[in-house]
């Protein structure tokens, strides 16, 4: 008997205990469960794979195409000895809008017939150059794997002495674009050197600008 009145007794004080801390419980966890809330609202979206971290565009083909295009050239400087280049969205816009230019006008040259040239297209989309450069591919035919296509354009830039001085060029970002009409598929590279960024290899402003000039010149 004697356990059996310890037992209760012990059951009528844990019944106090939990009288006196439930509230206490309940408001910690309620407030552990709202804090986790906040900071995982907060947290910045993680990329679930390499395609969401760079804005290669909605169209899955084309997408996959700039993915392939992008990777080999990184590949291929490196292999060079060359830093990786980095992908920016202004140059891939800029690109992306003279790919649609040269479909509506039936067109494929650097510089069509309405007389904009790249230093013009990289302004009305905000870049800031320093240098640039660009290269033009096109594949006319039925359609072939896009990672297939991305991949040839760049190797057929590497065969031609022009296209491979801009793909080991000492740029620091490029933008790519494909842009499909049908069976007609255009490649474009925009590469770049922020104004700023070129400006602090040099001593002087004049050094960066006729730089500048320089690379201007030989951007095709």
């Amino acid at each position: 008997m004697k356990l059996a009145n310890d037992h209760r007794r012990a059951d009528s004080r844990q019944a106090r205990v939990r009288r006196v801390w439930w509230p206490q419980y309940v408001a910690l966890q309620a407030w552990t469960l709202v804090d986790a809330l906040w900071r995982a609202w907060r947290r910045p979206a993680t990329a679930k794979s390499p395609r969401d971290q760079i804005p290669y565009g909605s169209n899955p083909y084309t997408a996959a195409c700039v993915a392939a295009n992008f990777q080999r050239l990184n590949e291929y400087r490196v292999s060079r000895g060359l830093r990786p280049v980095r992908f920016n969205r202004q140059l891939a816009a800029a690109a992306a809008f003279h790919g649609r230019r040269m479909v509506e006008l039936r067109q494929f040259e650097h510089i069509l017939s309405d007389g904009v040239e790249l230093d013009e297209r990289l302004d009305r989309h905000g870049y800031a150059y320093g240098a640039y450069a660009e290269n033009l591919a096109v594949y006319i035919g039925p359609r072939r794997p896009a990672a297939s296509l991305g991949r040839q354009w760049l190797d057929d830039w590497i065969a031609s002495p022009g296209h491979h001085k801009n793909l080991v060029g000492d740029y620091e970002e490029v933008g790519i674009a494909v842009v499909v009409a049908g069976d007609v598929y255009f490649g474009i590279q925009n590469f770049g050197t922020p104004r700023s960024r070129l400006a602090s290899r040099w001593r002087s402003p004049a050094a960066a600008a006729g730089a500048a000039h320089r690379a201007a010149r030989n951007h095709r």
